[in-house]
C-alpha cells in the first residue's frame, strides 16, 4: 500500500515538474518551431519526393531485367495453303496444318539503355527540382521565423503593457479607499467617488482584456513551438528597438527567396524544352533474351520425358521518331509562353519589392521617431500624473484635473506600446526585405 502511494506521489511530482515555469528565448521559440511547423515539414518532405524521383529517373539508365511466360492453347490451329509441288501434286494448292495444340515459352530478357538524349536532360532537369524545393524550405523556415519573432513580440509588448495597467489599478484602488474614508467623513461629493469608481473598472476592464490577449498570444506561442498547453512559459529577451538605420534606398531584390524562386522556375522551364526537344534524337537499346519453350498436342509440359529446347537472342534495338503530329513542337511552344510569363512575373515582382523595401524603409525611419516621442511623453505623463496626485492629496487640486491627468497616462502608455509593436514588426520586415531574416533570427 506504502509502494503504491508512493508510485503515485513520484508520477503526480513527475507531472507537475514537466510543467514547471520554464523560460524561452526568441531564437528558442524560433529553433523550436522550425522543427515542428507543417509548411517546413512538408516542403521537407518534397525533398525527400524528389530524392526518390531522381533515383527513379537514373534508374531508367541501369539494366532492366523481366521474366515471363507465354501459354498459348490452340483451340483450333490455323490452316496455310503449300503449293501442292512439295507433297507431289502439281498445280494444286494444299491445306495444311502446323504446329501443336499447346505452346509455353519461358526466359528472361535483358535490356540496357545505351544512348537517349531524353534520358540525360531529364536528369538534369529532376536534380533541378531538387534545388527549387530547397529554396522552397528556405522560404517555409523564413516565413515561420517571421511569424513567431510578431507573437514573441506581441506577447512581450502585451505583457509589459499589462503589468503597467496593473500598477496604474493599484494606485487608484489604493485611492478609491481612501475616497471612500473622505466621502464617509463628509469631506468629498459622491460624484467625485463614482467619478473613480468609473476610472477604476475601466483600468480593471482594460487589465483584464490585455491579460486574455497575453494568454492568446502566449498559447499561439506554444501551438507555433509544439509546447503543451499546460506548460508555463516566460519570455526573457528585449523588446527594446534595435535602432536599424538604412544604408541604401535601392533593395537587393535578388536576394529575396520569391525572386529567387522564380529564376529557379525559369530555370526548370529551360529545362523542360531540352527534355522535350530531346525526344527528337534517337534511341538506342541493348537487349539480350533466352528463352525455353516446349510444344503438346497434350498438356504435359512438365513430364521429364518430353524435351524442352532453349534458343537466345541478343541484339540493339534503334527507335528513331520521324512524326509526331508536332505534339512536342506544342510543348516547346508552351514552354516559352511559360518562359514569357515567369519573366513578367520576376519584373513586376523586382518593382513590388523595390516598392515595399521603400515604404519599409520610410516605416522604419518614422517608427524609431515616434517610439522616441512616445516614450518621451509617456514619461512626461507619468510626471505630470505623479505631481497631480501629490497636490490632490494636498487639496490643491481638484479630482477631476488627478483623473484628467490618469487618463493621459493610460493613453501615452497605449501610444507608446503601441508604436513599440510597430517597429518592432517594422524591424522584422526590413531585416526581411535585406534577405537576412533566417541569419539574424535563427
Amino acid at each position: 500500500m506504502k509502494k503504491s502511494f508512493l508510485v503515485s506521489f513520484l508520477f503526480l511530482w513527475g507531472s507537475i515538474a514537466s510543467y514547471a515555469q520554464t523560460t524561452l528565448t526568441l531564437r528558442q521559440a524560433i529553433s523550436q518551431s522550425l522543427k515542428v511547423s507543417p509548411q517546413v515539414k512538408q516542403a521537407e518532405l518534397n525533398v525527400q519526393k524528389t530524392s526518390q524521383q531522381v533515383r527513379e529517373t537514373k534508374a531508367m539508365g541501369l539494366p532492366q531485367v523481366n521474366a515471363y511466360l507465354n501459354y498459348d492453347d490452340n483451340v483450333k490451329i490455323a490452316t496455310q495453303i503449300l503449293p501442292g509441288e512439295i507433297v507431289g501434286r502439281p498445280g494444286a494448292l494444299v491445306p495444311v496444318q502446323f504446329g501443336t495444340k499447346y505452346n509455353m515459352i519461358m526466359g528472361a530478357e535483358l535490356q540496357q539503355l545505351v544512348y537517349s538524349q531524353s534520358y540525360w536532360a531529364g536528369l538534369r532537369a529532376i536534380k533541378q527540382v531538387g534545388e527549387f524545393n530547397q529554396l522552397e524550405i528556405k522560404n517555409a523556415k523564413e516565413e515561420t521565423a517571421f511569424q513567431v519573432a510578431q507573437v514573441y513580440y506581441m506577447a512581450q509588448v502585451t505583457s509589459k503593457q499589462r503589468d503597467i495597467i496593473r500598477v496604474n489599478l493599484e494606485k487608484t484602488t489604493k485611492l478609491l479607499n481612501i475616497l471612500e474614508v473622505q466621502y464617509a467623513q463628509g469631506v468629498i461629493k459622491k460624484n467625485d467617488l463614482d467619478r473613480l469608481k468609473v476610472s477604476e473598472t475601466n483600468l480593471q476592464t482594460e487589465a483584464d482584456n490585455l491579460e486574455l490577449a497575453y494568454q492568446q498570444q502566449m498559447n499561439m506561442l506554444k501551438y507555433m513551438t509544439a509546447t503543451p498547453m499546460e506548460a508555463q512559459v516566460s519570455l526573457v529577451d528585449s523588446v527594446q528597438t534595435l535602432g536599424l538605420v538604412p544604408t541604401s534606398d535601392m533593395a537587393n531584390t535578388q536576394s529575396r527567396l520569391a525572386i529567387q524562386i522564380l529564376q529557379k522556375q525559369k530555370d526548370l522551364e529551360n529545362l523542360q524544352i531540352k527534355v522535350t526537344q530531346a525526344g527528337y534524337y534517337p534511341t538506342l537499346t541493348a537487349f539480350a533474351r533466352y528463352n525455353y519453350q516446349a510444344q503438346r498436342n497434350t498438356w504435359s509440359f512438365f513430364k521429364g520425358s518430353e524435351p524442352w529446347f532453349d534458343f537466345s537472342t541478343v541484339g540493339l534495338r534503334l527507335n528513331v521518331p520521324i512524326f509526331d503530329g508536332f505534339t512536342k513542337h506544342s510543348r516547346v511552344q508552351q514552354s516559352k509562353i511559360r518562359l514569357q510569363t515567369l519573366d513578367i512575373q520576376i519584373a513586376n515582382q523586382q518593382n513590388y519589392l523595390q516598392m515595399e523595401y521603400t515604404n519599409i524603409q520610410n516605416r522604419l525611419r518614422n517608427q524609431q521617431k515616434i517610439i522616441n516621442k512616445q516614450q518621451a511623453n509617456m514619461t512626461l505623463a507619468e510626471q505630470v500624473y505623479q505631481t497631480t496626485q501629490v497636490q490632490y492629496q494636498n487639496g490643491t487640486a481638484p479630482l477631476a484635473e488627478l483623473l484628467n491627468a490618469e487618463t493621459a497616462l493610460r493613453e501615452s502608455q497605449t501610444n507608446y506600446f503601441t508604436a513599440l509593436i510597430q517597429a518592432k514588426v517594422a524591424e522584422l520586415e526590413f531585416i526581411r526585405a535585406n534577405g537576412k531574416l533566417l541569419e539574424v533570427l535563427n
